[in-house]
């Protein structure tokens, strides 16, 4: 079989992607700007809808806070009462708000599908008494699960679940943009939440984080490791194919 030249490029792209388990999405990167959160959200987005865009709440009127497809949301906490995010800033710039009195910040697909958590603004300055704590374990968590729904989440430690396939903490006082590691660039939902209370505090600790601008977009599974076979065996492909063109050009 001869190869055109213009192909033979792309012939080893199909090769390479081929070997190395690249695949196609099709959803596109959003950003949940919360322009239009109100000025309180008590929704339960870790437990399943209890009907079309409704989420689950001991609080009177509960609802999440929907945004390009996606619930934002608390953690249901069967000891907290009234547990709920706040808004903050200007009508123009407006973010997500979360302190002592909740269970931390859920988000996920509404339809559960899999996605992408890249980046977001965090803004946990120590420039007031919210946060008045810094120095080792004075850190928030942030947990990625391989499920959409997780119940009963506050009535662990807030570290170590079996859904859980992606971790990273940042420092109290931290303020600018994160970026979160590959793992949480296949996931079904997350969580952030301060370090040592996944429920709400009993008042014995004082914190607070300013969330905007987070980044979700399309789902990168790891690449698949090949064997050393598996190599060897493309890089013979590529060879004989670029052997193939320097015998049609001096034939030429």
């Amino acid at each position: 079989m001869s190869l055109d030249h213009s192909f033979k490029p792309l012939f080893a792209a199909g090769l390479c992607a081929a070997a190395f388990g690249v695949q196609a999405h099709v959803a596109e990167t959003v950003t949940l700007d919360f322009q239009t959160i109100p000025s309180a959200v008590y929704g339960e987005a870790n437990t399943a809808l209890v009907g079309p865009g409704q989420c689950a709440g001991s609080f009177t009127g509960a609802n999440c806070y929907f945004e390009d497809d996606f619930i934002i949301g608390v953690v249901s906490d069967p000891v907290g009462e009234g547990e709920h995010l706040h808004r903050t800033g200007a009508t123009t710039n407006r973010r997500l708000s979360y302190h002592a009195d909740s269970s931390g910040i859920y988000v996920r697909a509404e339809d559960g599908h899999e996605f992408g958590l890249f980046s977001l603004d965090f803004d946990a300055r120590l420039s007031d008494d919210s946060n008045p704590d810094s120095g080792p374990g004075e850190v928030w968590e942030i947990l990625g699960f391989n499920t959409a729904v997780n119940p009963d989440l506050s009535s662990g430690d807030g570290t170590n679940y079996a859904t859980r396939v992606a971790y990273q903490t940042v420092d109290n006082g931290f303020n600018g943009v994160l970026t979160l590691n590959h793992d949480f660039h296949d996931i079904n939902a997350f969580w952030i939440h301060y370090k040592g209370f996944p429920g709400v505090p009993d008042g014995s600790k004082d914190f607070a984080v300013v969330i905007d601008n987070i980044v979700l977009g399309p789902a990168e599974p790891a690449p698949v490791p090949v064997p050393a076979v598996g190599l060897w065996m493309l890089a013979s492909g590529v060879a004989g194919i670029a052997a193939l063109g320097r015998r049609r050009t001096q034939a030429a």
